[in-house]
């Protein structure tokens, strides 16, 4: 069952992985800024007790998001076991918002499959179904056993393809290409996927600093540390979600490989609004 989330302290947080280091004033000041624990902590103060959906629909409200639905086949919420294949432009915002939309007609029977690292927001450990990133080979392989019994199950599934939000290259806003293994799961369970083109897009300090970081040659996620920055400069946003047809697991026959029918698929998802306000193409 999860447990409330704590109060956002970076000071703490560093302390604890850190050990006995000594970790400069000006460090903490500056991480305190680059995640806006104050804001963080003003947002977080009222559902801080909540937990799972409820959790969720108050993130959205104390940050005043507002978004508009676009559905080309109602019928979809009186199917189960579907999977909702999703662009990933926010890196975090938009799975809490497709989870909470999604969850809401499936009576809340969804799990949302995320990098292990989220498993830290104690309040949605109940939807989180980690993906492994950083662990050893035993975490990794209950991660794949818990990512197969979700398959095999009854829920639907969130999942973004691309593993990570959308970088700038060439000067366009790109979601990120598609790992073809939950094509392959999904033709193994049966699963139905909907295609899900989430129009949003993150600051263009975020895509710049991501860009400059590739060039460098850093191979630290840098650009990961702002993305609670993002959250909070998303208060008062409104999003557009195209919700694709279900495309039948049969169609991934053997006329392409897996991995081209992920680029397939993700081809197909960027259609469902070629005119969006970030070009994910």
């Amino acid at each position: 069952m999860s447990s409330p989330l704590p109060k956002v302290d970076i000071e703490k947080a560093l302390h604890a992985k850190l050990g006995n280091h000594y970790v400069p004033k000006t460090l903490v000041w500056l991480l305190r800024k680059i995640v806006h624990e104050d804001r963080l902590n003003e947002i977080l103060a009222p559902i801080r007790n909540t937990l799972n959906f409820e959790f969720m629909d108050g993130m959205i409200r104390e940050l005043d998001i507002s978004f508009d639905l676009h559905i080309e086949d109602e019928s979809i919420w009186q199917q189960k076991r579907l999977l909702f294949a999703s662009t990933h432009p926010l890196g975090g915002l938009d799975g809490i918002i497709l989870a909470s939309v999604i969850g809401r007609h499936y009576n809340e029977n969804i799990k949302l499959i995320v990098n292990d690292i989220l498993m830290n927001i104690t309040n949605l450990q109940d939807i989180f179904v980690p993906v492994n990133k950083t662990g050893n080979q035993t975490q990794s392989r209950e991660s794949m056993e818990r990512i197969a019994e979700l398959y095999n199950s009854d829920f639907g599934i969130v999942n973004f393809p691309s593993g990570k939000c959308a970088r700038k290259e060439h000067g366009q806003i790109t979601e990120q290409p598609w790992m073809h293994s939950f094509i392959i799961k999904c033709k193994r369970t049966g699963r139905d996927i909907v295609p899900i083109y989430f129009d949003g897009h993150n600051s263009s300090f975020f895509y710049n600093l991501a860009l400059w970081r590739k060039r460098l040659h850093i191979p630290l996620n840098i650009e990961m540390l702002f993305l609670p920055h993002e959250m909070v400069r998303a208060e008062h946003s409104h999003y557009d979600i195209y919700i694709g047809k279900p495309i039948p697991y049969t169609t991934f026959d053997k006329s392409k490989t897996f991995q081209q029918w992920a680029e397939w698929l993700r081809q197909e998802t960027l259609k469902l609004k070629p005119n969006a306000s970030a070009n994910l193409g």
